[in-house]
């Protein structure tokens, strides 16, 4: 593409050519500033310029202006209602954080003093937990703790709205939730994430997409153990990973999963290695089965292989 103006005002063009030329505008969008591009018909010249990448000044510079085609490089955009949906979970993973954050510091500070805050649940943490402290101590831990109770109100606020979000909206999530160690949350971050779930030709390219494949590096006969690809969207792995521990916790439920992540972490000469590898094997496996459920709308059960192996025997 030729460029031979940079004037930020529009082509001059005859009474037939508005008419009747079409009008295509590429551009390229930035993180303050987007540039573009404005071509007519089929000339090579274009009229150049820049936007603020906003939604007001962009219907102030292109919304005037007749119907016309708008080449934009970005990525796969999801409907306006999911990405609110979305956005909604971003804002709790974010308190989320920040209550972990304060957490760790009150106990930190405590530690420092020669004191320990007792062990609980995060949404257990609070004023009450600083009782047996000296004064001193619970006076400058008290701006940390008081925050942290907010936080939590703040948090189950906003569990209490992605509960009818799921049922009403992506009634899909049921199928998901099938599967024991998942829950409302991890159920409406995958769907909302994944989307459309018939971009995937087979349920095994979603455990690449989230990023949970190990890197591969072939030189000769030499394949070395690489950790995975951390590609595609960082929250669900992590969410990924959370259901993959509870898994294999010492309460989690009986299934085929469970069973093949024990004996996987049982494998190799270095416990904590293995075992390490199996979280992140099981959590590949489960964002597989997950998204099979969703597609074909299956009744999960849990044991089914070992069933079958057992009724072979």
């Amino acid at each position: 593409m030729k460029k031979h103006s940079s004037s930020e005002k529009s082509p001059k063009r005859g009474k037939a050519a508005r008419e009747h030329d079409p009008v295509t505008i590429d551009i390229d969008l930035g993180d303050k500033t987007s540039r573009y591009c404005a071509l007519i018909g089929s000339s090579d010249k274009g009229v150049e310029g820049s936007v603020a990448t906003t939604r007001k000044a962009m219907a102030q510079k292109f919304g005037a202006m007749p119907a016309c085609r708008i080449a934009i490089e970005v990525g796969r955009h999801r409907g306006e209602q999911a990405q609110t949906h979305l956005m909604k979970i971003r804002v709790r993973a974010a308190l989320v954080e920040t209550r972990t954050a304060l957490i760790n510091t009150a106990r930190g500070l405590a530690k420092s003093a020669g004191e320990r805050l007792p062990g609980c649940d995060a949404d257990q943490m609070g004023t009450a937990r600083a009782e047996g402290l000296p004064e001193w101590l619970i006076g400058q831990l008290k701006p940390l703790l008081l925050q942290v109770e907010q936080l939590t109100v703040q948090i189950l606020k906003c569990d209490g709205e992605l509960e009818p979000i799921a049922r009403t909206e992506y009634p899909e999530t049921k199928l998901l939730e099938q599967v024991w160690g998942v829950g409302t949350l991890i159920a409406l971050t995958f769907v909302l994430t994944i989307d459309e779930p018939h971009r995937f030709g087979k349920s095994r390219d979603v455990g690449c997409f989230v990023g949970l494949r190990p890197k591969r590096s072939q030189s000769g006969e030499r394949e070395p153990e690489l950790p995975i690809t951390k590609e595609g969207d960082g929250y669900l792995r992590v969410l990924l990973v959370q259901a993959a521990h509870r898994i294999l916790s010492r309460g989690g439920s009986d299934t085929d999963l469970r069973r093949w992540g024990l004996k996987l972490a049982q494998g190799g000469s270095k416990s904590k290695k293995a075992k390490k590898r199996a979280i992140v094997a099981v959590a590949r496996k489960l964002a597989i089965l997950l998204h099979r459920l969703w597609v074909t709308g299956e009744v999960y059960e849990p044991l089914r292989n070992s069933g079958v192996v057992a009724a072979a025997a």
